[in-house]
């Protein structure tokens, strides 16, 4: 599936730009919970909170996911996507004070990252399903997972290395960075014309 791949330019880029945003979010989720407890010094009922205030995200992801599609191309709302995703990143690493002002801004850059990643994946899952015939779907489908955990682990390392190394503030924002570098990625080079990765790839 690797010369897959490398053989349509899409897809190819669609991988590479996924594992920047996936390495992105491991980056900003090994340290999120000890900053947010340890410098922040939130209590297990506000980050509860956040939590729960957060993942509303996730369902207005889904209702503007295809409102977006009537209106903008796929790689432009994925584009989109990566950059609101950075921008509630930014929040944490960003964060001051205390109290009902912190929880409300922590809580709307969860929902914010979690809504830019549910627009995100659904958006992903439709451009690779339109590129790839059903009979190599499943094992296209494959190798975009194995690309997705292997970098969101790549990510989780990374972040304890940089947090032992320059402080816990720096895997934050190196996430927020990769993440504003994938929106680029899909913005600064165009996409090739359509062409399906087909049953020869099964070596037919």
């Amino acid at each position: 599936m690797v010369d897959a791949l490398r053989r349509d330019p899409l897809l190819l880029r669609l991988t590479t730009v996924s594992a920047l945003l996936y390495l992105s979010t491991g980056l900003i989720g090994g340290v999120a919970t000890l900053y947010k407890v340890d410098a922040l010094r939130l209590t297990p009922g506000q980050l509860g909170l956040i939590q729960a205030l957060g993942s509303v995200g996730v369902a207005a992801g889904a209702v503007a996911a295809r409102a977006l599609s009537a209106r903008w191309s796929g790689p432009r709302i994925m584009a989109a996507a990566c950059a609101v995703f950075a921008l509630g990143g930014a929040a944490l690493p960003a964060a001051r004070g205390q109290g009902f002002e912190l929880v409300a801004l922590l809580a709307a850059g969860a929902a914010l990252q979690d809504a830019a990643g549910t627009v995100f994946g659904v958006h992903q899952r439709a451009m690779m399903q339109s590129r790839v015939e059903l009979a190599v779907l499943g094992r296209v489908s494959a190798a975009f997972a194995f690309v997705a955990a292997a970098a969101t682990l790549l990510g989780f390392l990374m972040s304890g290395l940089f947090g032992t190394w320059g402080g816990v503030l720096l895997p934050l924002w190196a996430g927020v960075a990769g993440s504003l570098a994938a929106a680029v990625a899909f913005e600064v080079r165009p996409f090739a014309p359509r062409r399906p990765v087909r049953r020869t790839l099964e070596g037919e």
